[in-house]
């Protein structure tokens, strides 16, 4: 918004320090990052490093991690992933080798099934020239976004063990196999197929290059500001309230704007920033659908050794 729409834009982030995941933080000599553990896709020219070049203003630099950048461990075997996507089907083969015509087929599937969630999305938020690509794109991928990843490695594979190791990286999108679409799988395998990225400086360089992007257009990002309420006018949203968390005594602050942008989920917008009064369409849907798939919160601890 403030490089490409020249936008005055205000950032309110609820912890002390700006960026979410996007940050590092020390403890006695030790530097940890919370988040950000390694990035696919960053090789120069791809669309996702063009995307951080621009949204950095190209202020991070990404090294490339080593070829054997993920080792997956099990009790009874242990497999290296190195970043070349045919080594990692032929090891594969020579790990399984009874499963190799269904592990061809794997490497077929991942990017028309990958390609299914990207042309969906774009379906239904884009131009109606997208929409056709969409439906016409089905006919070639054939992937059903219902279609689970572990109903998908139970149709083609038999063996227990290669299910779980083609399954080990469900802890980056975060549902298990049983609940997790094969398309949104597939999309993350594709994302770390040829290797992964690490920011030189840690994930902390991203926020603070967005921060100084966001002042230079006169923008601003606070800290320690908690929004309690969207305000609305007429049923358009036109601010925020917001309590100082700073503040020694509790201090509650307005700020208008005539666009509202919030990423604290669908749960917190729409179900306790927006008040009871304002009547939204899908509220009650949206409820029901938290009462059968509560938000996990999880709990990280850091060690240092």
């Amino acid at each position: 918004m403030a490089q490409l729409r020249n936008k005055r834009v205000l950032i309110l982030e609820r912890h002390f320090t700006a960026g979410g995941f996007t940050q590092t933080f020390r403890r006695k000599g030790f530097s940890w990052d919370p988040g950000l553990h390694y990035v696919g896709q960053m090789e120069t020219g791809s669309e996702v490093r063009n995307l951080f070049d621009l949204v950095t203003n190209q202020q991070v630099q990404w090294q490339k991690m080593p070829e054997l950048f993920e080792k997956f461990i099990y009790p009874e075997f242990t497999f290296d992933l190195y970043d070349d996507p045919k080594r990692f089907q032929a090891d594969l083969i020579k790990q399984f080798p009874k499963e190799s015509r269904a592990i061809r087929q794997y490497f077929k599937d991942i990017p028309k099934a990958a390609t299914a969630l990207f042309l969906d999305a774009a379906k239904h938020n884009s131009t109606f020239l997208f929409k056709l690509i969409g439906t016409v794109a089905k006919l070639w991928h054939g992937t059903s976004l219902s279609l689970t990843t572990q109903a998908y490695l139970d149709q083609h594979f038999q063996d227990p063990q290669l299910k779980a190791l083609l399954a080990s990286q469900w802890g980056d999108y975060g549902l298990p196999p049983a609940e997790s679409p094969f398309a949104l799988h597939a999309t993350i395998v594709s994302h770390y197929l040829n290797g992964g990225y690490y920011p030189l400086g840690g994930s902390g360089t991203i926020a603070k290059s967005v921060q100084q992007i966001v002042e230079a257009k006169g923008g601003q990002v606070l800290v320690s500001r908690e929004v309690t309420e969207i305000l609305l006018d007429d049923g358009r949203a036109v601010g925020v309230k917001v309590r100082n968390l700073r503040a020694k005594e509790e201090t509650i602050e307005d700020y208008y704007a005539p666009v509202v942008g919030s990423s604290a989920g669908a749960y917190n917008t729409y179900l306790k920033f927006i008040p009871d009064t304002c009547p939204i369409p899908f509220r009650k849907s949206l409820q029901q659908f938290l009462d059968a798939h509560p938000p996990a919160t999880n709990v990280s601890v850091y060690i240092g050794f």
